[in-house]
């Protein structure tokens, strides 16, 4: 890789989408991965500056 940079992982995610396979990322990690965001968004608290100057 003489001179590339970037983030390969997401061109093989995005592979993986189109031609149903799992080699960036098992079908199992992105179910958890998606439980988890779905979590951390339900027991987020919200944080305002209310009150501060």
């Amino acid at each position: 890789m003489n001179g590339q940079t970037g983030f390969p992982y997401f061109g093989q995610f995005i592979l993986d989408c189109l031609h149903r396979t799992e080699n960036a990322m098992t079908q199992e990690h992105a179910f958890k991965a998606a439980e988890l965001c779905l979590i951390a968004q339900r027991d987020a608290i919200v944080v305002t500056n209310a009150g501060r100057r």
